[in-house]
């Protein structure tokens, strides 16, 4: 008796210790923060977006595209609806721009909100392009949407859409500029310094030309638009224009240490132009540049961005929107 009576006693106490360990877990699981609750359905809803990817080599164009993945519909329903914040739907899926897979932009790509109240929640994870789901850090890219816009330089009669509001080299001067701003007639647009290498630099220019620049930035990549102007370049047009837009190639391969992929002779509206593909391996990244001279006047269009991201879908646009107005 005194054996079953200890036998028994260790059964009551195993039973007493499972029972603590689940009731210790279920107040756990309880006092488990809104994060790790809403972890678990967002990185399930990741792993299909990126299943989806790997079956079609494309992104799905919204979260219903994913519905085969699911046994039922009504279980698609439910997993639409957030279990933290009781939205319904609960989740925002934004297509990420094509050439981001792979790239230095993957881990920093915004592509999937969780929604309070139809509103992004900037307080719990997000998903992105690499298959990570965490909370949002302040370089992350939350735009990817671009909205290409005409502008239209004052300095010049042509015309280029950005896909973001792009700024001149003197607005963002000018916010660097602490107390009292110099007058107007002292930040004359030939003032402006050319871009560093990274976004598309053009030698120095003669000490007769006029030179303005104008930079956006948009989903990891730098637009550039950069004007000269001056009588050397009416000269140079009429010899051989694309000796002249060769020797600004020459002048970047030299000076900034920078790799010419391709280069290609084109016509813009009659005008004579150049296409190059550059790589700057020191930082990985990939840069491409459209030239133009017209008459006295030249153009340089480019777009820097890590290895791989430059496509047609973000680059193409940019440089196909070009356009020489009437003066």
């Amino acid at each position: 008796m005194r054996r079953l009576s200890c036998f028994g006693s260790r059964i009551a106490m195993g039973w007493i210790a499972a029972f603590g360990l689940l009731l210790g877990g279920a107040i756990l699981d309880g006092c488990q923060s809104e994060t790790s609750r809403s972890l678990a359905p967002l990185e399930v809803w990741m792993q299909r977006i990126q299943n989806f990817y790997r079956q079609h080599q494309k992104w799905p164009g919204r979260l219903e595209d994913l519905q085969d993945s699911f046994a039922s519909q009504e279980e698609f329903r439910q997993a639409l609806r957030n279990p933290v914040t009781g939205a319904d739907p609960g989740y925002e899926y934004v297509k990420p721009p094509r050439g981001v897979v792979g790239t230095a932009l993957a881990d920093r790509v915004v592509m999937l909100y969780q929604l309070r109240e139809g509103e992004r929640v900037v307080d719990l994870p997000v998903g992105y392009v690499c298959g990570q789901a965490r909370l949002l850090q302040s370089t992350d890219i939350t735009d990817t949407i671009p909205n290409w816009q005409p502008f239209r330089p004052p300095e010049a009669p042509i015309q280029v859409a950005f896909p973001a509001r792009p700024k001149s080299a003197r607005e963002e001067g000018e916010a660097d500029l602490p107390g009292p701003q110099p007058k107007e007639d002292s930040r004359k647009p030939e003032k402006s310094q050319p871009p560093d290498s990274r976004q598309g630099v053009l030698p120095p220019p003669a000490q007769d030309s006029s030179v303005w620049s104008y930079r956006a930035s948009f989903c990891g990549l730098e637009y550039m638009l950069v004007g000269m102007q001056s009588a050397l370049f009416y000269r140079a047009a009429q010899a051989d224009p694309y000796q002249l837009m060769n020797l600004l190639c020459e002048g970047l391969t030299k000076e900034h240490q920078v790799q010419v992929r391709s280069r290609e002779k084109i016509l813009l509206q009659e005008r004579p132009g150049l296409d190059v593909e550059m790589l700057l391996p020191q930082h990985n990244h990939q840069l491409r540049v459209r030239w133009c001279l017209a008459g006295d006047r030249l153009y340089c269009l480019s777009v820097a961005g890590p290895e791989g991201t430059l496509n047609e879908e973000n680059v193409g646009i940019f440089f196909q929107s070009f356009r020489l107005l009437p003066p």
